[in-house]
């Protein structure tokens, strides 16, 4: 009786401390969006001016002559449209829009981090500290506030994992045809995202 009586006290526990740092980690998620995008100008990044022509691109129609994927710069192009074109002042704007599909993309990733951590039984306590960590990682942060393809890398990557485990746990072959789409997508986002995702899938 009072060992199950600990096995419960354990549990609830263990439950009020995972809502805890859940609280922590969605908390930490929204206020960084927020502080990197009042402090941070984007179309200030590094090679802004070398990525601006695939917006140019679906803008205007504009040739971009560079070896780039497309699938990031689409995203990027689709919600400043949808959201953001009746606007005058494009830099203040495309700053905005660039942050925010960042961060939807970020968010798309962390969910396939846990999708995957769970399916190879972390706790939800380890899963919790390891993202609010990742949110004040400085590349993490870089990721998110930068006009860069390798975060769409980042996003993809866990889904693609953990879709290629899920058809080797189960023989389901149906996970294979899901990964497709996601691999060729990562594999031609950018050439140093297809030789490092390619080399860790092979390996």
């Amino acid at each position: 009786m009072n060992q199950t009586f600990e096995d419960l006290k354990k549990i609830i526990f263990e439950n009020k401390f995972s809502t805890l740092l859940f609280s922590i980690l969605i908390f930490s998620t929204i206020w960084l969006k927020e502080v990197n995008f009042l402090f941070y100008e984007t179309i200030e990044s590094p090679d802004i001016d070398k990525y601006i022509v695939y917006l140019e691109h679906f803008f205007n129609g504009k040739a971009t002559n560079k070896e780039h994927g497309l699938m990031y710069y689409y995203l990027q192009s689709l919600n400043y449209s949808f959201f953001y074109s009746e606007f005058n002042n494009f830099d203040l704007y495309i700053h905005k829009s660039i942050q925010q599909v960042n961060f939807y993309i970020y968010l798309f990733g962390i969910i396939g981090y846990y999708k995957l951590l769970k399916f190879l039984n972390f706790s939800n306590n380890v899963i919790f500290v390891t993202f609010i960590f990742l949110n004040f990682f400085p590349p993490s942060i870089s990721m998110r506030i930068v006009f860069k393809p390798e975060i769409l890398a980042f996003a993809l990557l866990p889904w693609i994992v953990f879709l290629i485990e899920s058809f080797i746990s189960t023989k389901k072959i149906y996970y294979l045809y899901f990964s497709m789409p996601l691999i060729v997508s990562a594999l031609t986002i950018k050439g140093n995202v297809l030789v490092i995702i390619s080399l860790y899938l092979f390996f």
